[in-house]
């Protein structure tokens, strides 16, 4: 399907009835929006944002982070007399034309986290979650391939060894003490972990030889050096050990700043992982040190409360210039991102960089994986420009 046709798609489901006139001319700038669009990260995130932007909002088309995108269309649109700030054709544009496969990054999948407070937008609804769902996915890879370890494998063994060691033991079965000669995982090498089962009956051989095999497929392939950054994850959540705090996260009295240095530190090891499993493994570790899920707050009372923590424990390295330039001129949809450039910026500054209402209620989960988003999307930003 051309990006024409999909262009008159999106007018018919958003009850949109341009002019010949007009159609023409928001046709003809589509190319010029495309070009841009795939010109860079920073064209990706104002794109994002202006998709954000609720187009029955007083001053909506008149923020910042539109003016690129009105100086673009300005000359295909200026001829038909379309209005300049005419922000739901161009939200139409955005969507028909945005191209495939161009968050390779995966800078936009790390901006998603305002989408989930969506609110109203009900005719436009519809086509704006199926582009939501679709960048959630895009960039890096979310799937398994060849050389990818299958965590499935890890999941199905664990889950069979703690089956097992709660389960009744067949009568008479008592589990021997054995020595580091008996059962030997090695390592360094990947090979085959040796065991010693002929104390045991027929069924519990077959189940020690499956989980045994099960471990040490997965034991091998987690060594290969492409899944480094998912060894060190997994060891940091199982290890629970904040190396900003240098001393276990259980140790931490303040919940907020746990959450916060959790977040940090999950997120310099999660940059070039799949975000949404990486932010959920980040849940689930917090929820393992007693944080509850089910504790909520608005999101401006989950801000106020991050904003001394940002000012008093800083991202290190700072945000580079680029960066700063561009949530300083309009930080829509970042608002972490917003404080760490400036921990002293005003309330009325950081309200208007939410890009989800104030009173939207999130939870602990829900908070942590914000945080955690926006601090993976300016290490993939620093990446995006070196």
């Amino acid at each position: 399907m051309t990006t024409s046709t999909t262009l008159s798609e999106i007018w018919r489901s958003w009850g949109m009835r341009p002019s010949n006139d007009e159609a023409k001319a928001q046709k003809k700038a589509l190319a010029a929006l495309k070009k841009h669009l795939g010109s860079g990260s920073a064209a990706l995130v104002r794109g994002a944002q202006a998709l954000l932007l609720d187009p029955e909002k007083p001053g909506a088309a008149k923020r910042p982070l539109l003016g690129l995108f009105w100086r673009i269309v300005d000359p295909a649109w200026s001829s038909a007399g379309t209005a300049e700030t005419h922000l739901l054709a161009l939200q139409a544009m955005l969507i028909a034309c945005w191209p495939e496969g161009s968050d390779n990054l995966g800078i936009v999948s790390s901006l998603l986290s305002p989408w989930e407070q969506l609110r109203g937008r009900e005719q436009q609804k519809k086509r704006l979650v199926q582009w939501r769902d679709e960048r959630a996915t895009e960039g890096l890879s979310e799937g398994g391939s060849e050389d990818t370890v299958d965590l499935s494998k890890l999941s199905v063994a664990c889950d069979a060894l703690l089956k097992h060691r709660v389960g009744k033991l067949e009568e008479g079965f008592r589990i021997r003490d054995y020595d580091s000669s008996t059962i030997v995982m090695t390592l360094g090498s990947g090979e085959s972990i040796q065991k010693d089962t002929a104390a045991l009956s027929d069924r519990i051989r077959e189940f020690a030889r499956n989980t045994f095999a099960a471990l040490a497929y997965t034991v091998e392939s987690l060594q290969a050096p492409q899944e480094a950054p998912l060894r060190e994850l997994l060891w940091w959540g199982q290890a629970r050990y904040s190396h900003l705090a240098r001393k276990p996260f259980r140790r931490i009295d303040d919940p907020a700043k746990a959450l916060w240095f959790a977040a940090r530190e999950a997120a310099e090891r999660a940059c070039n992982l799949p975000i949404e499993p990486s932010a959920s493994y980040l849940q689930e570790t917090l929820f393992s040190l007693g944080h509850s899920p089910s504790k909520k707050k608005t999101l401006w009372q989950w801000l106020r409360e991050l904003r001394p923590l940002i000012n008093e424990h800083p991202e290190d390295p700072p945000l580079g210039a680029d960066l700063l330039e561009l949530v300083r001129e309009d930080a829509l949809g970042l608002p972490v991102t917003r404080l760490c450039a400036d921990s002293t910026v005003s309330d009325d500054d950081l309200k208007n960089a939410l890009g989800a209402p104030q009173d939207a209620e999130l939870d602990a989960g829900q908070w942590a994986a914000w945080i955690f988003r926006e601090l993976v999307f300016q290490r993939r930003w620093r990446g995006s420009s070196t």
